[in-house]
């Protein structure tokens, strides 16, 4: 959802290649780079397999890779910018880890919350959330932060920024 956000707002839809297990766009920055958006069509827990080939065709440096993904740790809403770290038990980032073999890319994490109780992590984690405002401000902040990023807004003004800006856990 955030990287349907960001492509919107910048005006570069995803395509999807044929017999490709991901969408992309393709964007260039002001001072002539290259930046991708990249949305995984496979299950999360295999969103690492599409990394060799996407990496290869379009020669993006892994140091640049910037991973999208939900925490039930933060409340609903909030988002932290974090460079670098294990998986902390999130399936996606491990299979990402475990395909690239480094930790040492940015997370952008969007705050999904806790289950209640008695609600399974599954259904929590893939459920219509309780309380969609507060999801949609999140991936708001978080195309934010992507944007600030692709402007060549530095990793630690933008991580200074935004995890200051929403201390709610």
């Amino acid at each position: 959802m955030t990287i349907d956000r960001v492509s919107s707002i910048l005006n570069i839809p995803t395509k999807k290649k044929f017999f490709q297990p991901y969408s992309y766009s393709k964007g260039m920055t002001q001072d002539k780079n290259d930046y991708y958006l990249v949305k995984p069509l496979t299950y999360m827990n295999n969103s690492g397999i599409i990394f060799p080939k996407l990496f290869r065709t379009t020669r993006m440096q892994e140091s640049r890779l910037i991973v999208i993904c939900d925490n039930m740790d933060l409340t609903s809403g909030v988002i932290r910018v974090k460079a670098g770290g294990s998986d902390a038990g999130h399936n996606g980032l491990k299979s990402i880890i475990e395909t690239i073999h480094k930790e040492d890319f940015l997370r952008i994490y969007i705050g999904i919350g806790r289950p209640e109780p008695g609600c399974p992590v599954i259904e929590h984690v893939l459920g219509i959330p309780d309380n969609p405002g507060k999801l949609h401000e999140g991936i708001e902040l978080a195309s934010s932060a992507i944007i600030k990023l692709i402007e060549g807004i530095s990793i630690h003004r933008v991580m200074n920024e935004f995890n200051r800006k929403n201390f709610r856990t």
